[in-house]
């Protein structure tokens, strides 16, 4: 991965005239009006952050006497604010950064509503549009994905590297607008492929149930949205680990059964896809019967293994 530039060098390179306000009548540019004056400090204090590489994904604070058991209706969506000196995703980085013409895909700090804390994200400012929050990435296997659920909850990984952002992070993030999800995915032939679903939101802690639909794209639908009675039809669908069995299926299609390890993921019974799987490549699959980082249309089989996957969120209504 190319190494990115420190935010810092790229906001003064963007902005030499805008940093002499107040030094000179004459050499200055007109004074923007307050509310200008407003987004152009807020700006000038996310942009200038360089945000150091971490080892390990912040993790939101845990919520007091949650019971995962419990079901109940998702709360509505909160209205969206700006956190302290933090954006509350990449979407609005990118709309900032367009404002000065220097668009930059990176690691950023950003606060959703909810969250008590800013969180470090990889931001994709530049596949479709840009304006994209990264919540999950695999490509070279260096993170083991085969973990329990609170690991899945509170998330895991570097924002520069392998990462599952976290499903806790994932609620707050997604229920600030309507989002859209994109799932972008490379096979071991360099096949490169996407699905592309309109709406997108991870449930409360109850379950961190999947809410999907819209889909459109070259890699299929993953999620098989198209017949709510078959068993592969995920939307609605409960959160599962190697250690917590939500699905529908009498044995765990996460990982109780070695045939059907798919790792944590949402299931019915079971599933057409499953990212988080293990690490897999094409001559694994002799003696191995684990499904891999999957996605079922792609290649026509749980079995055809991925090299990559992406999955990334922005607001339906972004536009570039």
């Amino acid at each position: 991965m190319p190494t990115e530039r420190p935010h810092d060098q790229l906001l003064t390179e963007s902005l030499p005239a805008r940093e002499t306000y107040g030094q000179g009548d004459n050499e200055n540019p007109e004074q923007p009006d307050s509310e200008d004056g407003q987004i152009f400090d807020l700006i000038k204090k996310l942009l200038s952050r360089e945000i150091e590489d971490q080892t390990d994904n912040d993790k939101p604070e845990k919520p007091d006497n949650v019971d995962r058991q419990t079901t109940h209706t998702d709360p509505a969506p909160p209205a969206l604010s700006k956190r302290g000196n933090y954006f509350s995703d990449c979407s609005e980085i990118h709309t900032a950064q367009t404002l000065y013409h220097k668009v930059s895909s990176g690691v950023y700090k950003i606060q959703p509503v909810g969250l008590s804390r800013p969180i470090s994200v990889y931001c994709d400012q530049t596949t479709d549009g840009g304006g994209w929050t990264v919540i999950q990435r695999r490509f070279d296997g260096s993170i083991d994905f085969n973990r329990p659920y609170n690991d899945f909850r509170y998330g895991f990984g570097s924002a520069n590297g392998e990462q599952w952002l976290g499903l806790e992070n994932m609620y707050r993030l997604t229920n600030q607008h309507t989002y859209t999800l994109y799932v972008q995915l490379e096979d071991w032939n360099r096949v490169v492929k996407y699905a592309k679903y309109s709406s997108f939101s991870v449930g409360s802690s109850s379950n961190y149930r999947l809410y999907v639909g819209g889909y459109s794209g070259t890699a299929g639908d993953g999620f098989y949205l198209s017949s709510s009675s078959h068993p592969y039809y995920l939307y609605g669908q409960a959160f599962s680990a190697r250690d917590v069995d939500r699905d529908a299926w009498s044995s765990s299609c996460a990982g109780g059964n070695s045939y059907y390890y798919a790792g944590a993921w949402w299931y019915k019974a079971c599933a057409y896809s499953a990212l988080n799987g293990p690490y897999l490549r094409p001559s694994d699959r002799t003696g191995y019967s684990g499904y891999g980082i999957s996605w079922g249309p792609f290649g026509g089989s749980y079995w055809h293994y991925l090299k990559k996957s992406k999955m990334m969120v922005r607001p339906a209504n972004f536009r570039p």
